[in-house]
């Protein structure tokens, strides 16, 4: 059905609220034109008025219309639209400012702005929309132009013209009486509806708004609107349609009576949704790249406070307090596993948490279910992500939504594959933390745990006092244990490497062979390779290559050291040595948690001689961790010894590096034990 006027509503004024119409044109001239045209291209609205459509227009070479090739308004009566620049006010070609010309089934040209990809409408779209064929049910007078909009030559037929043009508008165009009920729309806003445009006229705008809150909005600025307040406006609601929850805008101008009494208004519905869309996720972006800007600064003061303090509490001091203060987050807290491995504990927080750490358990055990992003961030050493709302959130539902939060990132500390605590940011939105925000928080959490690895490991390197913790299992389960078992011998470490994720352990061999220690460790579960370093009478030795000991990975990764291990006949000992400052309980419950067959049997103090410290300048200070490695291990596989107990292409395969690398290891190595020796004799003499 085509588009009509079911009251004398003056349809000047619902085209003037249009918006994006810029004129209406009638042959080759303009019957109406509005302000925004005449400011786009620098002409009185007076002088456009009744002007041919090239004053404003880029007409295409002469030598081309020459050649029959069709103006802009030809194009758009023969194809339904064309869209094209205006003319600048400098007269050149204004690409930035498009506009869209639409014929009507009267052969006027309707322009309007091109700002959107769906203001070129095809030919099917045309149709779809109706005509004006049946006519209008009444006769307004579209003589007198609406504000803004100057007339020339008007028309004979300005009704259909009218109509004509809504017709051309993608958008839902309405007109209201004074008590805000339709008196006219177009088949635009009905198909918007899911209705017809019989249904709605006459209903009252507001029971299409979906809740009480856009209901009041909408009485206020009627209210607003009866009282003179404003003239135009623009209202913006959430509403049910038949494609689901639709964001909706609505411009409109109000048209008062001659007599100044308010009589309605006439405006525009277009669909906003995708629009809001658009700008929520560019607002989310933004958001999202000043977290990672955020993220990234926490990187580098953890490395700034790491290289000042080499302070664990100061480094997660830092880290709460910089993530608090972002806009994006309400609170965070580190914590770390209690003493029985069982909770989560605070170590340190920042932020407003009302108590909320005092209201809650987080619990650490080994579950799949009732731990909680913190929970499962620490048994899994995987960032972890939940929302309040979420089933396995609900223990701590009512805790998290009575202080605003609505979603929560848990981050591992971590260096490989130890997990020394976890960071909890909570958020108040939902979906806070975004896929590029969690690698961010990944990359944080791993520099953390090596900030608290580093410390571990430099308080054991430096420290002038030790606690030896001693250990003792009857299991045979160890691969020393179970060999010492079958061979009915005594192993006992004698020094050993880490080999990126394998062990090289150098045991020394009592009352049985190393071949026979080699042949029986074949098939063992976890030995990689074994070998015969020495067989000499007194220097009985061999070599272990392990693909996994998860003894020695649980007491580097705590920052301690393992400093002797004896097996005889499937039991043993093996001896911990870790700084005198360490937390002792919290090492030991780690140790007694990863390997509960082991009995801690005693604790000593000791005070630890020159020769076990590491001066921070000795001769080995210069050297990376790789070379580092290549010479113990090359010591422990008697390379250095006379005759050599192990060749440097065999030392390289306990590596698994290439022989001529570990040559230039062990050359650098050597020149900088000679440096300082050299250098230390000269200094003396």
């Amino acid at each position: 059905m085509a588009d009509s006027v079911e009251t004398t509503t003056d349809l000047v004024d619902v085209l003037d609220a249009v918006p994006g119409v810029l004129a209406v044109q009638t042959g080759e001239e303009f019957a109406a034109v509005a302000d925004e045209l005449a400011a786009a291209v620098g002409t009185p609205v007076e002088d456009l008025a009744g002007a041919r459509w090239e004053t404003v227009l880029a007409v295409e070479d002469p030598e081309a219309l020459a050649r029959g090739e069709r103006t802009p308004v030809a194009a758009a009566r023969e194809d339904g639209s064309w869209t094209g620049p205006l003319l600048a006010n400098d007269g050149e070609d204004d690409a930035a400012r498009t506009v869209t010309l639409r014929a009507t089934e009267g052969n006027d040209v309707v322009w309007t702005r091109a700002d959107r990809p769906e203001d070129v409408a095809d030919a099917d779209a045309d149709e779809e929309r109706g005509t004006a064929e049946d006519g209008p049910a009444g006769s307004p007078d579209l003589a007198q132009p609406a504000p803004g909009v100057a007339s020339g030559d008007a028309p004979a037929d300005e009704l259909a013209r009218a109509n004509n043009i809504i017709g051309t508008v993608l958008d839902g165009v309405y007109a209201l009486d004074g008590d805000l009920r339709f008196t006219f729309v177009n088949e635009a806003l009905a198909r918007m509806f899911g209705t017809t445009k019989q249904e709605l006229l006459g209903t009252p705008v507001k029971e299409l708004f979906a809740n009480e809150d856009e209901i009041a909005l909408a009485d206020d600025i009627r209210e607003r609107v009866v009282e003179g307040d404003t003239s135009t406006g623009t209202v913006k609601a959430d509403v049910q349609t038949p494609a689901g929850p639709r964001t909706l805008e609505s411009n409109y101008r109000l048209y008062p009576e001659p007599d100044g009494e308010y009589r309605g208004s006439v405006g525009v519905i277009r669909d906003v949704t995708d629009r809001e869309h658009r700008e929520r996720a560019l607002e989310r972006r933004r958001d999202e790249l000043e977290t990672l800007d955020h993220i990234n600064e926490l990187l580098l003061e953890t490395t700034r406070e790491l290289v000042a303090s080499a302070n664990r509490d100061a480094v997660e001091r830092r880290v709460c307090e910089q993530l608090a203060s972002s806009d994006r987050y309400e609170f965070a807290w580190v914590g770390e596993r209690s003493i029985d491995g069982e909770r989560i504990v605070p170590r340190t927080s920042a932020g407003d948490d009302d108590g909320y750490l005092d209201a809650i358990t987080v619990p650490a055990h080994d579950s799949e279910t009732d731990c909680g992003p913190s929970g499962r961030a620490v048994r899994t050493g995987a960032v972890q992500v939940g929302t309040v709302d979420d089933g396995a959130f609900e223990p701590w539902q009512d805790a998290a939504a009575e202080r605003g939060f609505g979603s929560v990132a848990a981050v591992p500390l971590h260096y490989d594959d130890t997990v020394y605590g976890v960071l909890s940011v909570y958020a108040a939105d939902a979906d806070a933390f975004t896929e590029r925000e969690q690698a961010g928080f990944d990359v944080l959490g791993r520099t953390v745990g090596f900030v608290i690895h580093a410390v571990k490991s430099q308080q054991l390197l430096n420290a002038e006092s030790a606690v030896e913790l001693e250990f003792r299992h009857d299991d045979p389960g160890p691969v020393p244990a179970r060999l010492s078992d079958a061979l009915a011998c005594t192993l006992e470490l004698d020094g050993y490497v880490p080999a990126g994720s394998e062990w090289v352990l150098y045991f020394a061999v009592a009352d049985a062979t190393p071949e026979a220690v080699v042949a029986a460790a074949e098939g063992v579960e976890r030995v990689a390779a074994a070998s015969v370093v020495s067989d000499a009478a007194d220097r009985k030795r061999v070599q272990l290559r392990l693909t996994d000991s998860s003894f020695f990975d649980t007491v580097s990764d705590a920052g301690a050291a393992v400093t002797g291990e004896v097996a005889t006949d499937g039991a043993g000992y093996v001896t911990v040595e870790l700084p005198a400052g360490a937390d002792v309980r919290s090492v030991t419950g780690l140790i007694r948690r990863e390997h509960p067959t082991l009995e801690l049997a005693a604790r000593r103090e000791r005070d630890r001689s020159m020769d076990d410290t590491a001066p921070a300048d000795g001769p080995l200070s210069e050297l990376t961790d790789r070379q580092r490695q290549s010479l113990r291990a090359a010591y422990h596989a008697g390379y250095f010894r006379w005759p050599r107990e192990s060749t440097a292409e065999e030392v390289a395969d306990s590596l698994d590096v290439a022989a001529p690398t570990l040559h230039g290891h062990i050359r650098k190595a050597e020149r900088a034990v000679f440096d300082a020796l050299f250098e230390s004799s000269r200094t003396e003499n």
